[in-house]
């Protein structure tokens, strides 16, 4: 069953992810769920299960193999509850092959219990082949937490699309059987599009005026430092006060050049994190 399939696009994201947000946040969703299942709290469940269904689709970040686990753990207690027993043990399945070591809580299923009697059944199952995933043009596709050319063949897996620029376009929960929502489109001499992000030029530039602050600002000390080097010159002289003269609008000049791309710097910084 699919849980969830929205289109979601770096720059405009659709209707049904107005709100994006992140694997923690969807994390603590799913904690709550499983806090309330442990205490038997149907409602209390079913609410926290919601959230987190529809916080899956709209994460923005990448989700690790523990968020994935996570995930299918909840979605067996739910279809455990819905009594749908045999799509439990493929939630529990497809946790099993995320997490070969994982377990589930004897306070939830203890030994006798129909969903411990699932959750052993999912661990013996053999996997059936892998189905091969159509590679996107630019980006990648995680399948539970890592990356993937291929997604189970048998039982439910997170599928997640991340474009060259890093950015989720899109996260779902699906069985084996669902089809995949399709990649973005790239036309003919646009591919840059998808393997460049601005914001790494904008931030590329905000690191050289930093950088060049820097190195006018080390300038400036030196020059501060041959102005009052008494050693540099006769004291006394007329090529002693004209050297220190030159020393010291050359220290002025690197101050002010080294304060100005200093605020280079800083505003390319903001514009780089706006851009990204």
């Amino acid at each position: 069953m699919m849980l969830g399939m929205w289109l979601v696009s770096a720059v405009a994201w659709s209707a049904e992810c107005s709100t994006r947000y992140s694997a923690e946040q969807l994390v603590q969703s799913l904690a709550l769920a499983e806090s309330s299942y442990a205490e038997m709290d149907d409602i209390g469940f079913q609410l926290s299960w919601t959230e987190a269904q529809n916080r899956l689709p709209c994460v923005m970040e990448p989700l690790t193999p523990i968020d994935a686990a996570q995930v299918h753990r909840v979605a067996a207690y739910a279809a455990f509850l819905g009594q749908d027993l045999p799509q439990a043990t493929d939630y529990l399945a497809a946790m099993a092959r995320v997490q070969p070591k994982a377990t589930l809580p004897s306070g939830v299923a203890p030994e006798g219990h129909p969903l411990r009697a699932a959750f052993d059944d999912a661990r013996s199952r053999p996997e059936a082949p892998p189905l091969p995933l159509q590679p996107p043009e630019a980006g990648e596709l995680r399948v539970d937490g890592a990356r993937a050319t291929t997604r189970p063949g048998d039982r439910p897996a997170i599928v997640q699309y991340i474009g060259a620029d890093g950015a989720v376009w899109w996260t779902l929960q699906a069985d084996a059987a669902d089809p995949l929502p399709a990649y973005p489109e790239v036309q003919p001499g646009e591919e840059w599009k998808l393997k460049f992000n601005p914001a790494w030029a904008v931030a590329a530039g905000a690191g050289a005026a930093a950088i060049t602050s820097l190195v006018l600002y080390q300038g400036a000390v030196r020059a501060e430092t041959a102005f009052f080097d008494e050693s540099a010159c006769v004291s006394g002289s007329d090529a002693c006060y004209n050297q220190a003269e030159a020393e010291l609008r050359k220290n002025h000049g690197l101050v002010l050049g080294s304060a100005a791309t200093a605020l280079t710097a800083a505003g390319l910084g903001v514009a780089a994190v706006l851009t990204w």
